[in-house]
């Protein structure tokens, strides 16, 4: 699978996550699970980045998307297909914030 795919099946998950989280009634978790991915991405430590995920899937009981399987093994993909995800999980948080905001 190319790596473009993989980044386009990443966001969509990371959006579908996102609305998980949210319909559960807990929008800080989307806050607190991005921290957590950034900065695993950011030191480039993809099993840090998989052990938030496991964590935030499990809690919801959802599968964990076979995306994520090449990422493990191959730096450029792990940074591709995480921060596309990221882009998905924020996608919503975005969406959700602006529907709060008091209409003047």
């Amino acid at each position: 699978m190319s790596l473009w795919k993989q980044a386009q099946i990443a966001k969509q998950e990371g959006s579908a996550l996102s609305r998980a989280i949210a319909n559960s009634q807990n929008e800080n978790k989307i806050v607190s699970l991005s921290y957590r991915l950034l900065n695993a991405l950011q030191i480039r430590n993809p099993d840090l980045y998989m052990q938030a995920l496991y964590r935030q899937y499990l809690s919801l009981g959802r599968p964990i998307p076979t995306v994520f399987l090449d990422t493990l093994t191959d730096e450029e993909t792990f940074m591709a297909v995480g921060e596309a995800f990221m882009i998905g999980l924020s996608s919503n948080m975005e969406q959700t914030s602006s529907e709060e905001e008091p209409k003047v």
